[in-house]
């Protein structure tokens, strides 16, 4: 019996020592530098370039004559090349397994001459070898575009989020204080067009500042590695904030809610009762940073897909202005409503039984965005 275990560990043995001789195991995937890369991309037969970067990252930067191709259609690098075409994929970074993943998986379709780029994209820019930008070719095969970043979303979900009962709320306190307390209706028109100016104003700039942000963890190494797992976050705080909303419509006055603070619900009725332009600009800056838990989720996923877009900042800009306008526009008829007569308290009671429906419309909006997100 002993020696019968002495035979089979030494077969053991062998079969783990010569295996890979005689291709018994799989090979290791192969790396070349940016210096042999370029060696080889100045000659005749060049290796066909493969980007599976996202396509911010392509767009705003790529080795010359690279295709973009996302890790999650990798499958379709056999339309573009045949199994014993020379292939060389690259990514984010060395640490970057995006282009490691590709690599196996072309390699499992039966590809034999598939290589990875030591260093990534980084490598290439760092010794200083030629950098192309925008898309290769007049327009991307999938994925996010000017194109497919409909018109019509970019206004629904803004307009959406502007239905919501925090900022609409606190115009309907504000205008009615001038009213009924102030005894100011003349006032109405100009301290309302200031209090949505500013509410515009500061929602603009947050997501300004915040696309900017995402834009510039765009670039760095990290991004590679955690860019999908943001994007699953993002696609689940929504959905969460979307069933607390929708808790809000059947079970209101239960649980936790997403709304301003009830503390600090005073202090902004103190701004109002000021009743000057100066505290009206205050309010309309305090009402949009209190009013993100409302807010903020369904901002922060259209701003999540712009980013991961190949927009021009010019267009991002556009975008966002256009979201924005949406945002307010619901605050623009009702002041357009009370200015043209109506009783300020059928206002007040129509925003308090509309209250529920605005819920309803934001949780179903922030479920159905999250959905999406989670699936694309």
């Amino acid at each position: 019996m002993r020696l019968n275990k002495s035979v089979w560990l030494c077969l053991f043995l062998a079969i783990g020592c010569l295996g890979p001789i005689f291709g018994l195991a799989a090979p290791s995937l192969e790396y070349l530098s940016a210096s042999r890369l370029a060696a080889e991309m100045s000659g005749d037969n060049r290796p066909l370039l493969l980007d599976v970067r996202t396509e911010v990252e392509y767009v705003n930067g790529h080795i010359p004559g690279a295709v973009f191709l996302p890790l999650s259609q990798v499958e379709r690098v056999s339309e573009m090349a045949q199994p014993d075409d020379r292939l060389v994929v690259y990514c984010s970074a060395s640490e970057c397994q995006s282009s490691v993943e590709a690599a196996e998986e072309m390699i499992d379709a039966g590809f034999t001459a598939v290589r990875v780029l030591d260093g990534g994209f980084p490598a290439w820019e760092k010794a200083g070898y030629e950098i192309a930008q925008g898309p290769e070719s007049g327009e991307f095969s999938s994925g996010i575009t000017p194109d497919s970043i409909a018109l019509g979303a970019v206004i629904g979900v803004g307009l959406a989020d502007g239905i919501n009962p925090c900022a609409i709320g606190m115009l309907v306190f504000l205008l009615g204080y001038l009213i009924i307390f102030a005894k100011q209706p003349g006032r109405v028109l100009g301290t309302g067009i200031i209090y949505i100016a500013t509410v515009f104003a500061t929602y603009f700039i947050i997501g300004l500042l915040f696309y900017q942000v995402l834009l510039a963890f765009s670039q760095t190494p990290e991004y590679a590695v955690v860019s999908n797992l943001i994007h699953l976050v993002l696609g689940g705080i929504l959905v969460v904030t979307g069933i607390i909303n929708l808790k809000d419509f059947f079970w209101p006055g239960v649980g936790f809610s997403l709304e301003i603070p009830k503390y600090i619900r005073p202090y902004l009725q103190g701004w109002v009762a000021k009743a000057t332009t100066l505290s009206t600009v205050v309010l309309g800056v305090l009402v949009t940073v209190f009013e993100m838990p409302c807010s903020l989720p369904l901002y922060a996923g259209m701003l999540d897909i712009l980013s991961r877009s190949e927009l021009t900042r010019i267009a991002t800009v556009g975008y966002l202005g256009l979201y924005n306008l949406m945002f307010i526009l619901p605050l623009l008829v009702i002041l357009a409503v009370v200015y043209s007569g109506k009783k300020i308290t059928l206002v007040k009671e129509w925003e308090h039984r509309s209250k529920k429906w605005m819920k309803l419309l934001m949780g179903s909006m922030l479920v159905g965005f999250g959905i999406w997100l989670l699936l694309t």
